[in-house]
């Protein structure tokens, strides 16, 4: 399954991303295609979300960057 991220990964979606953690990771696979814009907390919210996946023992895929 893959998860499509929203438009912009800013300072001011990352926290309700960040609270749907468990689900992302789930996915399995996150679609960037549809993201326009990305400032540092949108890129710490794919570098948490990669170390969390990596703890659980989970191969989160990233596509369309």
């Amino acid at each position: 399954m893959t998860t499509t991220l929203p438009t912009k990964l800013s300072f001011l979606t990352v926290p309700t991303l960040l609270s749907q953690a468990d689900s992302l990771i789930a996915a399995g696979a996150l679609d960037l295609s549809k993201v326009t814009r990305a400032d540092s907390a949108g890129i710490s919210l794919l570098l948490e979300l990669s170390r969390r996946a990596q703890k659980r023992g989970v191969q989160l895929r990233i596509t369309g960057a």
